[in-house]
């Protein structure tokens, strides 16, 4: 009876250890996308079994509203992670690119404490391939901006009248009369 316990321990721990190493482990990356002076930027979070998160945010990264649960397919969960892992430590080739003060974003991805160049410029295969995931995944979880909020003209400001008769004009002057 002695031999009987501590083999029975032994053996249930061992049960224990394959059952944790034999189970699949969920992977996770986190897309951030900084948005614009036009529209604010979002932050994905995913996981490999198709599980997301995301939220919408301003420039500075901090939540505009609160974060909504998701799903892609698997398969694109897997395109994104199989990419990631062959992309990890490789030399980027990433380009600097010009970009529009109002209407340039940044879209980069963090994965196990690395970071990918930004997505929206050029470089090599990943960060196209890469590019194309996150777009995909973007797409079908219907990520936009948010527009800012535009305060509507009052209706007592004054407004430059319309011209009366004639061509209309695309400088301030008149337009010149037919005559």
């Amino acid at each position: 009876m002695k031999r009987t316990i501590p083999a029975l321990a032994l053996a249930l721990l061992g049960v224990t250890v394959a059952i944790a190493f034999g189970a699949p482990r969920r992977d996770g990356a986190i897309i951030r996308n900084t948005g614009s002076t036009n529209f604010s930027g979002y932050t994905i979070k995913i996981w490999s079994d198709g599980a997301t998160q995301t939220l919408h945010s301003n420039r500075a990264g901090q939540p505009l509203d609160q974060p909504v649960n998701g799903r892609v397919p698997k398969a694109v969960a897997d395109q994104l992670f199989r990419d990631l892992r062959s992309a990890k430590g490789q030399p980027t080739g990433a380009q600097a690119c010009m970009k529009s003060a109002s209407f340039g974003t940044t879209t980069v991805v963090e994965y196990h404490g690395w970071s990918t160049p930004d997505l929206e410029c050029g470089g090599n295969g990943f960060v196209i391939a890469l590019g194309s995931d996150v777009h995909k995944v973007a797409a079908l979880l219907h990520v936009q901006g948010i527009q800012p909020h535009r305060i509507p003209m009052l209706p007592n400001e004054p407004r430059r009248p319309e011209p009366t008769g004639g061509q209309a004009s695309a400088s301030p002057e008149p337009a010149p009369s037919a005559s």
